[in-house]
């Protein structure tokens, strides 16, 4: 099974030494992720770390300052936007 547990905050995935630093800390935090699991998971007594991702799992990384902004209503509308690439 899988399991995504981890969210590391203030890191910047441009940045070599801030994702070293993420990836420490998430190190850290993993360590109570299985006994957290194992004593409040019936089935999940007996789990047991198999292995790690190699990097952070990164969602966002960069923001695109722009002239407009889509809005969920354009979106569920699907309104065309004369200036579109």
């Amino acid at each position: 099974m899988l399991v995504n547990a981890l969210l590391i905050f203030d890191v910047d995935v441009l940045d070599e030494e801030s994702r070293a630093a993420g990836i420490e800390r998430a190190k850290k935090e993993l360590e109570h992720i299985i006994p957290y699991l194992q004593e409040n998971f019936k089935g999940f007594k007996n789990c047991a770390l198999a292995g790690t991702a190699e990097d952070l799992y990164v969602r966002e990384s960069r923001h695109i300052d722009c002239e407009y902004n889509l809005t969920i209503d354009d979106l569920l509308e699907n309104r065309d936007q004369t200036d579109r690439i």
